[in-house]
Order: C-alpha cells, then structure tokens, then sequence
C-alpha cells in the first residue's frame, strides 16, 4: 500500500490558520446581536406638550413585534425632619405587560405605598445611600402612589427616578403607536424610550406659542409687507429668481396691509 508523504512543517501552518479561521468565526458569532424588537422610526406629538395633556407616539419596527416603551423622570424632593415624601395621583396602569420601579438617592431607605382598594406598601433599605423598589405586572388602572422614606444624615433633598416601562405590539405592517397621559409627570424633562430610541421631551407648564417665521422679504421683520419690500420681490420675480405663486401671494400681504 502506497503511503502520502506528511510534511510536518506544512501540516502545523496549515493547523494554525485552520485554528485562527475557527476563533475569528466564533468572535463574528458572538459579535453578532441576538434578535430584538428593532424600532425604525418613532414620532413623538405634540411638539410642546403640557401638563395633563395626552403624548401620542407612533413609529415602525418588525412586524409582530413587541415593543419596550419607558417613560422616566427625576424628581429633587426636599428633607424635613429627617424623612423625605413625594405624591403622585392619578397614574395610569396601561393593560399588559408592564413595570414600575422608583429608586432613591441619598437616602436610608425608601417605601413606595399605591392606593388601590386600601394603602399596599414595598420597601427596601439603602445601599450606600440609594434603595430601588420595582414591581412588575401591575394591573391596570388608575392608582395615587407615596414615595417616602428617611433621608441620610445632614440631607436637605433626596434624588427621585421614577421608571414606568410598558410592552406594545406593532401591527403586520410594523406600525404601531399608542398614547401616554401627563397627569403625573411634573413639568420639565423626561425621556421617552422605544426600542433603542431615545426622545427627550420637555413637558410645559401653559401652552407654548410659537411665532411664525419672519418671510424672507419682511425686511423689518413686522409681520407684513410693505412698499420696500414688495418692490424688493417684484424685482426677483422679473429677474427670474421668484416664482409666480410666491410673488402672488405677497402682493396679497401688501395690498391687505395685514399681518401674513
């Protein structure tokens, strides 16, 4: 029986790029995200919200996926006599899936009571001066919730972060959308997160007017156009650099005399 020459030098470079196939091809495996519910876009209205107003977000992700949606704020809550409290009415439970979690900071300990039938308290010591309560699976409804507890020695104002997480499913299509009350969010910042999209939205205290723009020819920027300016367009339009529909439209504002 014939036999094949080995060539034991050929044989062990031929092992050690074999080998560094191997571990680069486990790296790309382990690199590579398990799947998740990948948001693609994510509308957030109105633009300035205010306080006890609806936020309405809507956006696409895979279709039949569900969605984690977190609502978070922080909230400095002042010390008296050694103990720190923070109400909160009127929150609402969405049906589903859901979590609430509230963790304190310079604090030694924490109690979260919510008012559904009678008063249900969940407590937790500080650890180096923060103590976290969470609860998952909260049945839905509208519940008033008292954060309390005893701040550290020499505090004057304990850090508040409240979480409400929530699961949402998006159509066939990967459209999906939903609607979250303000009531119990005071105004100023909080994030919104879909997915791995992350909104900061300001929540206001009064309605928010937002002036329109200034028109490119309102020289003075008064809000109407006058002899100057209407001049200014005709002479663009004539030249070319001014379509028709927009020189009609500021003859209108100069022959009112109206504020556009």
């Amino acid at each position: 029986m014939s036999t094949i020459p080995c060539n034991s030098e050929s044989y062990r470079r031929n092992l050690a790029v074999a080998i560094k196939i191997l571990c680069v091809l486990l790296m790309i495996t382990v690199a590579m995200p398990l799947s998740s519910a990948a948001v693609t876009e994510l509308s957030v209205y109105p633009d300035y919200p205010v306080v006890g107003e609806d936020i309405k977000i809507n956006g696409t992700a895979q279709p039949d996926e569900s969605i984690d949606v977190t609502v978070s704020f922080n909230q400095t809550v002042n010390v008296s006599n050694g103990t720190y409290e923070y109400r909160i009415d009127d929150v609402e439970i969405p049906d589903g899936s859901n979590t609430f979690q509230v963790t304190s900071e310079k604090v030694k300990d924490l109690n979260v009571r919510v008012k559904i039938l009678f008063w249900i308290t969940k407590s937790a010591d500080a650890e180096s001066g923060v103590a976290t309560v969470s609860q998952s699976n909260v049945p839905s409804g509208t519940y008033d919730i008292i954060i309390d507890g005893q701040a550290e020695d020499g505090e004057s104002t304990v850090n508040l972060t409240i979480n409400a997480s929530s699961s949402i499913k998006a159509d066939t299509q990967g459209y999906f959308e939903e609607t979250y009350a303000t009531n119990s969010i005071p105004p100023g910042i909080f994030e919104l997160n879909a997915g791995e999209i992350n909104e900061i939205i300001t929540l206001y205290e009064e309605l928010v007017v937002i002036p329109p723009e200034y028109d490119v020819y309102d020289a003075n920027q008064n809000y109407i156009i006058e002899i100057e300016e209407i001049s200014a367009a005709a002479d663009d339009y004539l030249a070319g650099q001014l379509p028709i529909i927009q020189i009609s439209q500021l003859v209108d504002y100069f022959l009112s005399g109206d504020k556009y």
